[in-house]
């Protein structure tokens, strides 16, 4: 472990992923799920109003959305909302560190290789809960390290347990499952020490920290929620649909984003993991247990009770996963066919953000392009443009905001259109009256990619109002998630 630290390699890398993370937070476009959160945040309204009115609409429990909603009380800019993440990043690093700083080695290369991560970098930029999730579940590790490892000091252990957890359990339930599954196996662990104080203990501890959760089932019956697609047995494509799906997200996550992140560690990991299993260490094989119950139970909740597996909900667990690479790696140095390995895993640490570029720079809806065809469309100043908005269950409000955010000056707080409402039109019997001059007509945004049922939904809207689709041009951006109908170039222009 030591080399791994000493070298220019990885700190090096280190330093190029937090460039990358910090780059992305002030310069990487938004995209439709990130107004998610600005939206479930609720800006401009009570706390209490935006739990109520806002958050409850969404299946997860809100703990990160009122911290982010908090935040936003000093500016409603979404880039001051995207900064929120690089707060999140620090104390989480610094929950790290003091639950870790006992065990100095092992602990700053386990944040070496966190801080290097997909899930690190990624969910840093993104506008979303999931680098608090992989944190928390980062201190989760940690804690139960030192609780298996210092037992004389089960009090403080079971405590800090009991508050991570929550905040885990209150923030995402991947991060509820995550607690409950490794509370479960400490258990299990000092009642196979038949330390049945121990063993009650975090019994106790592992219910208070899924309590907000609980409470939060109980309050919002997310079963029943909008977004909730049902168990996968009402999925006419079949039970084992359901399984398969389950099945690719966990890999995606395991495989793609923790193994990607870096393959030499990767590697050490498997060279080493059968004898690493061998030496009995109660830590590697509760975080494996936990990891690998994780995955099950959350198979069968998908299958079962409601189809909610994705990929980046499995952030919760990840840390783990990474965990165990840390003592891979701490035992491959009495290892001669692991040792060749150790010399590359700075290298890799480099090189690994190169393999997510694609994903770290991604602007996804071209919002951008959108907004230069309105401005180079002639003089739409107070043109009035027809908008069709999707329809959310979850949020009515919630497609409105995003064509604002698109077609609006926001940060100037001016209006350069007249957006209307397409449904609001036809349900009032008004027709469109487009600007001379302006070559923009029509314009759906933040829809699905390629060519939906929703686009020809759209379409026909248009029509309904007066819009001439078929002699307008229909120019797409972002894959076809926006649409605008502008008049045709004539042969005189440029």
């Amino acid at each position: 472990m030591q080399a791994i630290l000493k070298s220019k390699w990885s700190w090096a890398g280190l330093a190029f992923s937090l460039a990358i993370l910090v780059v992305g937070v002030f310069f990487r476009p938004l995209w439709r799920d990130e107004f998610w959160a600005l939206h479930y945040s609720g800006a401009g309204m009570s706390l209490l109003d935006a739990i109520t009115q806002r958050m409850t609409n969404d299946v997860h429990p809100p703990f990160y959305f009122i911290l982010l909603h908090l935040w936003r009380l000093v500016s409603d800019a979404p880039i001051w909302a995207r900064a929120f993440n690089l707060l999140v990043l620090v104390i989480g690093v610094a929950g790290i560190w003091a639950l870790g700083k006992q065990r100095r080695t092992e602990t700053l290369l386990f944040l070496l290789l966190s801080l290097t991560s997909y899930w690190v970098v990624f969910y840093t930029i993104e506008l979303r809960m999931y680098l608090m999730l992989f944190l928390l579940g980062a201190m989760s590790v940690l804690i139960v390290r030192n609780a298996l490892e210092e037992p004389e000091k089960q009090i403080t252990h079971v405590a800090l347990f009991a508050l991570v957890g929550m905040a885990a359990s209150a923030t995402q339930f991947f991060g509820t499952l995550w607690i409950a599954m490794l509370g479960f196996w400490v258990g299990i662990a000092f009642l196979h020490q038949r330390k049945f104080g121990a063993f009650v203990l975090w019994g106790l501890a592992s219910a208070i920290a899924i309590a907000p959760a609980a409470a939060w089932i109980f309050l919002a019956d997310p079963a029943n929620n909008h977004g909730s697609a049902g168990p996968a047995t009402s999925d006419p494509r079949g039970i084992m649909h359901g399984f398969d799906v389950a099945f690719v997200q966990f890999l995606r996550g395991l495989v793609i984003k923790t193994f990607g992140s870096n393959l030499a560690a990767t590697a050490i990991l498997f060279v080493t993991g059968a004898a690493l299993l061998r030496r009995k260490a109660r830590i590697v094989i509760v975080l494996l247990l936990a990891c690998v119950s994780m995955f099950v139970v959350c198979t069968l909740l998908h299958v079962f009770y409601t189809q909610f597996i994705k990929e980046r909900g499995f952030a919760a667990m990840m840390p783990a996963v990474i965990f165990l690479m840390v003592r891979a790696i701490d035992y491959a140095s009495e290892q001669g066919k692991a040792q060749r390995l150790l010399k590359w895993t700075p290298i890799v640490i480099l090189i690994s953000p190169l393999l997510f570029m694609g994903e770290y720079g991604k602007d996804r809806e071209n919002w951008g392009g959108v907004r230069e065809l309105l401005a180079e469309s002639g003089d739409c100043a107070g043109a009035e443009i027809i908008v069709y908005n999707r329809r959310s269950p979850n949020a009515a409000e919630f497609h409105r905001e995003i064509t604002a955010y698109v077609l609006d000056d926001v940060a100037a707080g001016k209006r350069d259109v007249v957006i209307r409402d397409v449904d609001d039109m036809i349900a009032r019997g008004e027709t469109a009256h487009p600007k001379p001059g302006c070559r923009v007509h029509a314009a759906a945004i933040a829809m699905p990619k390629a060519d939906s049922p929703l686009h020809q939904t759209a379409r026909e809207r248009f029509r309904q109002v007066g819009v001439q689709v078929e002699e307008l041009e229909e120019r797409q951006f972002g894959k076809g998630r926006q649409i605008v109908l502008v008049e045709r170039s004539t042969a005189s222009e440029p």
